[in-house]
């Protein structure tokens, strides 16, 4: 806690001496082992008392709003130093606010485990979720989602663009952060930038079993359909490219004779091995989006040209080593 804020606190107190004392007293007993008879209120006694000194209820807001077989978000806002990649060691006054992303379905209601004054954590089942570090894929995790005791500071503090830079004072090494908690429908607003759809919502609501909502699957599947052409496009670019150096090749090989031919078949090689680490690169972003189950036949602008998706990634995966 910064001194701002230990200024903030006294001066709460101060204006509620009587309260200030009454929570203190509760949460000395709930320290002593004692409880109120309700897990989440000692939780919130003991880690929220400058939210309860002025009337907040996070943990009780925080458990009315979720709601079993709903999504559940935990966004992480944190700052970090901005890093000149030229100048490593120069010394900046700016900061870059980064947001990871944790994402699950609520399996049951909030729950507190009082475990001493400094081991308290906030549960949410959800049996597992998934991980996006700073807009990377993202990855799935066992476990339920968890909130400590000093996330209680950062709750719902807010620290603006997610994306932005903010401009501190060179002798502060505070960094500040943010934890804010969506549930239900939130987290569906969350991914929605106003007319724009995260459809990698999607991508993470597959990965826990649960069905998107119907304008994300939309959207999802309209990027699905230009991801696929392009890299299709993409692949066909690289394919022909590939049989054309295939075929210079053989054609020197045949023909070869003195330092010039065998030099011209070196580069021609060279080209070829690069030409296929681009062609594997392709087919494994191809796996990744499973188009090798893609029943769709594509039609190009070339009169007469279609291609069948799901026989053509196999064949060429199959072709250049590129596991299935």
């Amino acid at each position: 806690m910064d001194y701002n804020a230990i200024i903030r606190l006294k001066e709460i107190i101060s204006k509620n001496p009587e309260k200030a004392a009454e929570l203190e007293k509760l949460t000395a007993k709930i320290k002593r082992g004692e409880s109120t008879g309700d897990t989440l209120k000692d939780f919130e006694i003991m880690h929220c008392s400058l939210d309860l000194l002025q009337g907040k209820t996070p943990i009780v807001d925080i458990a009315s709003k979720l709601k079993v077989d709903e999504p559940v978000l935990l966004v992480h806002q944190h700052e970090e130093p901005l890093v000149y990649y030229m100048f490593p060691h120069r010394e900046n006054d700016r900061t870059i606010i980064k947001t990871d992303l944790k994402l699950g379905i609520l399996k049951s209601g909030l729950e507190a485990k009082i475990q001493g004054e400094y081991a308290s954590i906030l549960v949410i089942p959800t049996g597992k979720h998934v991980l996006n570090y700073s807009g990377r894929e993202w990855e799935q995790k066992e476990g339920d989602l968890t909130l400590n005791w000093m996330d209680m500071f950062y709750l719902n503090n807010d620290l603006g663009d997610a994306f932005g830079i903010n401009v501190r004072e060179t002798n502060d090494h505070v960094r500040d952060q943010s934890i804010k908690i969506y549930a239900g429908r939130e987290v569906e607003e969350y991914f929605t930038k106003g007319k724009v759809l995260d459809t990698s919502y999607v991508d993470a609501l597959k990965m826990l079993g649960h069905e998107a909502p119907e304008k994300f699957k939309s959207a999802w599947e309209k990027k699905r359909s230009g991801d696929t052409y392009n890299l299709i496009f993409r692949l066909e670019g690289l394919v022909s490219k590939y049989n054309s150096l295939v075929k210079q090749i053989e054609k020197i090989n045949k023909r070869a004779v003195g330092s010039d031919a065998m030099y011209a078949s070196y580069q021609d090689e060279q080209e070829l091995n690069h030409t296929q680490e681009s062609i594997k690169s392709q087919l494994l972003d191809a796996v990744k989006l499973e188009l090798y189950k893609e029943d769709k036949v594509l039609e190009f602008e070339t009169p007469g040209k279609s291609i069948d998706v799901r026989k053509y990634i196999t064949a060429l995966c199959k072709q250049h080593g590129v596991k299935i």
